[in-house]
């Protein structure tokens, strides 16, 4: 296992707003435009694609056809590279490495040529395009995991969405030499466009989550450790469901459901009671043609927030956790026709974390920067730090690295190590002098199997535990 340094901002130059006053929903943002015109931008992932320690995104547009990534030349300056330009209604992508050669491939659906396929790096951004399927009607959603964790990487993938089509959840073995072999989920939920990956009943093997727009339902299936599975039903009233993902968003050690759906314009999440009984919350019953959702602490505040894209309104907002799922929406961009998707990350490495969306009919992809830096006059001052805190990781569930954060009100002695569920020590991870102030690094897991670990902070008299899940 590996550890490296992203970032830890520098105290004697900038101040960094102390986390507790984020609550007041006092971050501000900033627009930043990466394309104006990608015609019918859909869906985007944000990660170092040719590994030089600065965030890069890659994006699919429905209406162009294509699959695309922008470099980032260091300073947030992108230069657009074509991954594939004739696929024809590109729906969906995912980033994984499917060949295990230690580089990022690209996963596509594309829903009116009825295909998912791979596209393989040469370790240079070179790729190579290999078809899985091309008779998948009506492709939709997509993503890389390792289904039957057998150590390679297999494909999950939808059919259906807004257009129609097979109504289907189907996966794809990777027999380890990229042979893959298609597995049948379900035949008939209909209009299924968001599907997630997750072990949400913690048995250590992987559970697929699904949403049904003309079912209007939320589903889960259960693996029952060899790839068969079966259907539960977690909201069939959820109107014009479209995504719905797991993550642990009441911090209660076990993975709770959250979705968005279009037709009600409501976002909403469903507590785990530990056994897979789950209770509906609505965070917000107004978004209004509510598209994209995604999960995150955005104010690093150790409580899990929502972020929300809405077509119908053409807006970003983000929903900020009060520490006992009580949520309230904060704008962070309007004008953005047709927003579609959205996700958070630091994508500036300056300690905090950023906001990036795709707008369909604005043919945009673009990114809020979170200022958190404030001036006086031309002095900047440094302000004060809360207690010692660890965030949640980000993802969660994670495919081989997982993003850390913790935050230290004075310069002291720290340690941070990882446990598997019995309790043993898998990992120090640090155990040293650190400075106060925000401290970020990503956690490399490529030795350690799937399953559920706990990270624990040691800083002075806070000792802080969570929970991460590890997916191959």
């Amino acid at each position: 296992m590996n550890w490296i340094l992203i970032k830890i901002v520098n105290f004697t130059t900038i101040m960094v707003i102390a986390m507790a006053g984020l609550a007041c929903g006092q971050i501000s943002w900033i627009k930043h435009t990466i394309d104006a015109s990608f015609m019918g931008a859909t869906s985007i992932k944000v990660i170092d694609l040719d590994k030089d320690d600065d965030m890069d995104v890659v994006g699919a547009a429905c209406w162009s056809d294509e699959i695309a990534w922008w470099e980032n030349g260091g300073n947030q300056d992108f230069t657009k590279h074509l991954i594939e330009s004739a696929y024809n209604h590109a729906a969906g992508i995912d980033v994984i490495d499917i060949d295990n050669d230690k580089d990022w491939d690209i996963l596509g659906a594309a829903h009116y040529a009825d295909d998912v396929s791979w596209w393989e790096n040469n370790g240079h951004q070179i790729f190579t395009r290999h078809i899985i399927e091309d008779n998948y009607d009506g492709a939709v959603c997509i993503l890389g995991i390792d289904l039957d964790i057998d150590g390679d990487k297999d494909v999950v993938a939808s059919a259906g969405g807004s257009y129609g089509g097979a109504d289907d959840i189907a996966w794809w073995s990777n027999d380890g030499s990229q042979i893959f072999t298609k597995h049948s989920i379900t035949v008939s939920f209909d209009h299924v466009e968001g599907i997630d990956a997750a072990d949400l009943d913690n048995d250590g093997d992987i559970d697929i989550i699904g949403a049904a727009i003309q079912d209007h339902e939320i589903a889960w299936w259960e693996n029952n450790g060899g790839e068969n599975f079966t259907k539960h039903s977690i909201d069939q009233n959820f109107i014009g469901a479209i995504y719905a993902y797991a993550a642990d968003i009441d911090s209660d050690y076990d993975l709770d459901i959250y979705a968005i759906a279009n037709g009600g314009a409501e976002v909403a999440w469903w507590a785990n009671d530990g056994s897979q009984n789950f209770t509906k919350y609505i965070i917000d019953g107004s978004f209004h043609g509510a598209m994209g959702v995604f999960a995150i602490d955005l104010d690093l505040d150790s409580d899990m927030d929502i972020l929300g894209a809405a077509e119908g309104i053409h807006e970003i907002a983000w929903w900020e956790n009060d520490g006992s799922e009580v949520f309230s929406k904060r704008i962070i961009g309007n004008n953005f026709f047709d927003a579609d998707c959205v996700c958070a990350i630091d994508f500036d490495n300056d300690g905090d974390l950023d906001v990036v969306g795709a707008a369909e009919s604005g043919n945009e992809i673009a990114w809020w920067e979170n200022d958190h830096v404030t001036s006086i006059g031309n002095q900047v001052h440094i302000g004060n730090f809360p207690d010692n805190n660890l965030t949640s990781a980000y993802p969660n569930p994670f495919n081989t690295t997982s993003t850390i954060r913790f935050v230290l009100s004075d310069p002291q002695e720290i340690k941070i190590t990882v446990y598997d569920p019995l309790g043993r020590r898998i990992r120090t991870l640090i155990d040293e002098y650190r400075q106060a102030g925000v401290h970020t690094f990503i956690f490399d897991a490529p030795g350690l199997s799937s399953g559920v670990y706990f990270y624990q902070l040691n800083a002075g008299n806070v000792v802080e535990t969570r929970r991460m899940v590890l997916i191959k």
